[in-house]
């Protein structure tokens, strides 16, 4: 039977899913996961293989400052088959929480004494009010893969401290679902080629109008980042493949926001056959700028490109979206925001 294939613009829609959320805890309370160092019981074999249940809570920094807002989101293992698994994510939390907690402290100090020079400087003769720039830290936790073999998250993180906009920078964490351990790209055992190879191989096969909003030495920084430990893009794993995203200003302006790349297991020379997702169905994220992607559509082991153009409909004001999915241009629903290919 053909799998069905929810595809999702990000130019249109973004989605989060968690399975719960706790009311915002205060700055005392919020390093709430454990930190003890405790070591790690092997139960992978004690217990069945499942996919581990987890929930979110969310920890606010407590501050009485007008000028700084930050929170964090936290992740919790619930279930009782996953005892090292849980150990292992309320460890890892504990340390951005506490991370969190200091960057805030910098940027409430940081924010207040920015505010008082910008009013120190009013122009008192022309009556121009002071600018006030409102600080925020912001990150978000969403697991992007969740079965008996792997649990991988992507953190989000918007920071805002002053000037024409923001940043956005995402960081991925794999961890062994039944272990607890956090996997590297080597304990995977996918190489850096590999995956060079298959982003030249999207970038090559990608419109020009979608290459043409990236930087005219994009090819350079590919080269560069996709080599040795990848340490210089962010990593992590979906029921699809492997998550490869550049920063911002990386391969494009500010505008084009993060890049991402998904290369497909079945493209990852040398990966673990045993962390091999168990799901049929995935989402796909398309990119804004038009770069290619590639799908099993007809469920045949045939990679097909598919990619989203977009053009403005003068008369009616609005944007309209097409996907191309091999040769064929799908019409875009507007009232679900996906296209759906069965």
């Amino acid at each position: 039977m053909k799998k069905k294939l929810a595809l999702l613009l990000v130019a249109t829609m973004s989605t989060m899913a968690f399975i719960g959320c706790t009311k915002p805890q205060q700055k005392e309370e919020a390093v709430e996961p454990s930190t003890e160092e405790t070591e790690a019981e092997d139960v992978s074999d004690e217990v069945e293989a499942t996919a581990p249940e987890y929930a979110t809570t969310s920890v606010k920094y407590d501050t009485d400052s007008k000028f700084y807002t930050g929170s964090v989101e936290c992740l919790q293992i619930t279930d009782a088959n996953h005892a090292n698994l849980q150990k292992a994510v309320d460890k890892e939390f504990s340390k951005i929480v506490e991370s969190f907690n200091k960057t805030s402290a910098d940027y409430v100090d940081e924010a207040k004494k920015y505010n008082e020079d910008m009013a120190s400087g009013e122009d008192e003769t022309d009556g121009v009010e002071p600018i006030t720039y409102n600080y925020y830290y912001s990150t978000t936790a969403k697991v992007t893969r969740c079965d008996s073999k792997i649990f991988s998250v992507m953190l989000s993180t918007e920071v805002y401290t002053g000037g024409a906009h923001g940043s956005h920078y995402d960081e991925g964490i794999i961890f062994d679902s039944q272990t607890g351990k956090i996997l590297s790209v080597a304990d995977l055992g996918i190489t850096a080629d590999s995956v060079h190879q298959y982003v030249d191989t999207l970038l090559e096969e990608s419109p020009e109008e979608a290459t043409g909003g990236l930087f005219e030495d994009y090819q350079d920084t590919v080269d560069s980042s996709l080599s040795g430990d990848m340490s210089d893009v962010s990593l992590w794993l979906d029921d699809r493949g492997l998550v490869v995203e550049f920063s911002e200003y990386s391969l494009a302006a500010y505008a084009a926001g993060n890049i991402k790349f998904t290369v497909p297991y079945s493209k990852l020379t040398g990966f673990d056959s045993a962390y091999l997702p168990e799901n049929d169905f995935y989402a796909i994220s398309l990119s804004d700028l038009g770069l290619i992607e590639k799908i099993d559509a007809n469920d045949d082991g045939t990679l097909e490109n598919i990619y989203v153009t977009n053009t403005v409909d003068e008369d009616a004001m609005e944007v309209v979206y097409t996907l191309h999915l091999g040769d064929q241009e799908l019409a875009y629903n507007a009232d679900s925001s996906m296209y759906y290919v069965s």
